[in-house]
């Protein structure tokens, strides 16, 4: 038409929906994966997101919590007393690493001071030829047993290092960099040298002194500063067979070595490593462990977690949760002297002694919390973010940033779905979720357009 100014047709932007059917914090590349940059005390070991392991009150018989005076304990033991009539009481421990021991007396409703040994000192339980469980300090003082009502005894033994390992009735425990000593069956004070029974045995290592024993099927997995060595105990000394492994990673952390599932897990400065008696491979890489060493670290099992208390150079002090299977993680709070019992994991906080609990709670001010990159969808440009759809249950805060602007919401699901309506505008979104205890999200649909 002749006079008609002539307009260009706008088209309605095209609504455009991404789908997430998995979520986790060390597998960026899985299609259809919401990766995390950090979580806290969130579970994705079965590619959803599930609170994770929490904290209860550990009680005395009269059913009280045990209080501390102090939070820089190196860990907690139980020492065992058998009455006459066959049944064992349990008496908590617990050591600082100065080499002071403690057991609390259920009299006086306190810990007393036992022993001075004037270094930090391990903690562990074995059974003598009586098939009584004995209590055994190993340090500086060479391998000392302990009991409240006769004292103390010591073994022939001068000194010992921190690595120690009980296999077979055995005791093995280092005496020198590349020295064990090992101990007659059952009798786990008596390191006599003896044809078969008990000895030592040298383990020449260019890899530094042996920082951690552990066993692992029928061997024991010898842990040097640069190095591992499966040592296959049989017979005597002269039986022993030595099998180095290629390793070509960082230096260990020796007291983060623990065994859980049938595997060994420990930490180097340059990351997480298992090893399942055959295979030794760096795990987790997209967690970014960068362990140090000015936090005393330590570990232990629960269930089909691992959990690795220690310093890392830009988190701080934390405590790593990995999953049996070695393929997630993920980071909570520095647990204070966490360590394995033969009941719990142990760890102190607001001044009392607590075990590592999936029912339990957070302490402190810690949060349930996923966090993601920013999400640009493959899309250049500016996008308007129209909602999140949710399928899971429970409840949590969902916090959307733009760059610019942050919208918070709380969401709770119902019949197993809930949608969140957002209405924001930019280039790229931050999604930070907060769960609540027992929440579980299971997929997320979020719809844009651009």
């Amino acid at each position: 038409m002749v006079g008609v100014k002539k307009q260009p047709i706008k088209r309605s932007a095209r609504t455009r929906v991404v789908r997430f059917e998995n979520f986790s914090l060390v597998d960026r590349d899985k299609k259809g994966t919401l990766f995390g940059v950090d979580g806290r005390n969130c579970d994705c070991a079965d590619g959803t997101i599930k609170t994770g392991l929490g904290l209860k009150n550990y009680l005395t018989p009269y059913e009280k919590t045990y209080v501390m005076e102090s939070a820089a304990v190196r860990s907690f033991y139980l020492h065992r007393t058998k009455h006459s009539d066959g049944v064992y009481n349990n008496q908590l421990g617990y050591m600082l690493e100065d080499g002071k021991y403690y057991l609390y007396n259920h009299t006086t409703g306190a810990f007393v001071k036992t022993l001075v040994f004037g270094g930090a000192t391990n903690v562990v339980g074995v059974i003598n030829a009586d098939l009584e469980v004995e209590t055994l300090f190993i340090g500086g003082l060479g391998v000392t047993r302990y009991d409240p009502d006769r004292g103390y005894t010591r073994s022939i033994l001068t000194k010992a290092g921190l690595a120690n390992c009980v296999f077979h009735d055995r005791l093995f425990v280092v005496i020198e960099p590349f020295t064990v000593a090992y101990s007659k069956p059952l009798e786990t004070l008596n390191f006599e040298s003896t044809i078969d029974d008990s000895g030592k045995i040298h383990l020449p290592s260019a890899a530094g002194k042996i920082v951690a024993m552990k066993q692992l099927g029928n061997e024991i997995c010898i842990f040097y500063e640069y190095g591992i060595t499966r040592l296959i105990p049989a017979g005597s000394a002269r039986d022993f067979k030595q099998v180095p492994l290629a390793y070509a990673g960082g230096h260990v952390l020796g007291e983060t070595v623990c065994e859980c599932g049938g595997k060994l897990f420990f930490l180097a400065d340059d990351g997480v490593y298992t090893f399942d008696g055959k295979t030794l491979q760096k795990i987790c890489q997209e967690l970014n462990v960068k362990p140090m060493y000015s936090v005393q670290c330590g570990a232990a099992c629960v269930g089909d977690r691992v959990l690795i208390r220690y310093a890392d150079k830009v988190k701080g002090a934390v405590t790593l949760v990995l999953a049996a299977d070695g393929k997630s993680g993920y980071f909570c709070s520095y647990l204070n002297g966490l360590s394995r019992t033969d009941q719990y994991a142990m760890c102190v906080a607001e001044g009392v002694v607590k075990y590592v609990d999936c029912d339990g709670d957070l302490y402190g001010g810690e949060e349930y919390c996923f966090q993601t990159e920013c999400l640009d969808f493959g899309v250049v440009g500016k996008k308007n973010l129209k909602s999140l759809c949710f399928e899971g249950e429970g409840e949590m805060t969902v916090q959307v940033d733009d760059g610019q602007t942050v919208k918070q919401k709380a969401v709770k699901f119902i019949d197993g779905k809930a949608v969140v309506r957002m209405g924001l505008v930019g280039e790229s979104f931050a999604l930070r979720f907060t769960l609540k205890k027992g929440a579980i999200v299971r997929k997320l649909a979020i719809s844009y357009t651009a």
